[in-house]
């Protein structure tokens, strides 16, 4: 994994970019989950006399988007390819992605362009074959917490869905709830949910699906006519859960 290459942080890091993010829409609004993990990043690179070239937020971005369906680590990624960056900040791994593949395969791609990859949290870095063998570790910690979870709530989710009972605060997309909590398929949501996971399995990109979606003129639960990439993860998070 690790190319034969002079590490920025052993020669003497300067430049560091620092990335955020909270996976709700309720950290997002209150800004403590993001301005904690910026607190913690800045005071870390100024403990090592490193400059902070750049801060991106994610806000209500879940750990499971793919990297290039994150608007601000799209950004980030523009930053690097134009040689701005000597190294990625995060305040905790899972900040980065919490499948151990993604994580390993961003890491993978930053050694490629010369730059390390730092978790405040974790204590350690790319720069060392350690700090990367460490990574590699707590990659997989944080991906079996989160099978783990999943297990739990898919069960949960299983038993009250064999009882026709609404499973959430919000009425899953390719259902309608009658009085009582009652959950019943409504036809033309369902067509479209078997879309979603037919593009999904297909390989198309959660942007792409949205896009698509949109061309069809297909609305979301809430009437709207635009798709987010957000949107169609989460409705595909829910329909795993379900299965």
């Amino acid at each position: 994994m690790r190319s034969k290459r002079l590490s920025p942080i052993a020669t003497g890091l300067t430049r560091a970019a620092v990335y955020l993010r909270v996976s709700t829409d309720g950290q997002a609004r209150t800004g403590l989950g993001l301005d904690a993990q910026a607190e913690r990043c800045r005071a870390f690179a100024t403990s090592k006399g490193w400059s902070v070239a750049a801060t991106f937020r994610d806000e209500g971005v879940s750990g499971s988007v793919d990297f290039k369906d994150r608007p601000e680590a799209a950004r980030l990624f523009e930053m690097i390819r134009a040689g701005e960056v000597d190294a990625v900040l995060v305040a905790k791994l899972d900040r980065l992605g919490r499948s151990t593949r993604d994580v390993l395969e961003m890491v993978e791609w930053l050694d490629e362009l010369g730059v390390d990859f730092v978790s405040v949290e974790e204590g350690f870095d790319t720069s060392t074959s350690a700090g990367r063998f460490v990574m590699r570790i707590l990659a997989s910690v944080a991906e079996l917490e989160r099978d783990m979870g999943r297990d739990r709530t898919r069960a949960a989710m299983r038993q009250k869905r064999t009882r026709g009972e609404k499973t959430g605060g919000t009425v899953p997309y390719g259902f309608d709830v009658l009085e009582g909590g009652r959950l019943v398929p409504n036809a033309e949501e369902q067509k479209a949910l078997v879309f979603i996971r037919r593009r999904h399995e297909e390989g198309a990109s959660l942007r792409a699906i949205a896009t698509e979606l949109e061309a069809r003129g297909i609305r979301t639960k809430t009437g709207r006519s635009t798709w987010a990439a957000e949107t169609v993860s989460s409705i595909l998070r829910r329909a795993e859960v379900a299965a």
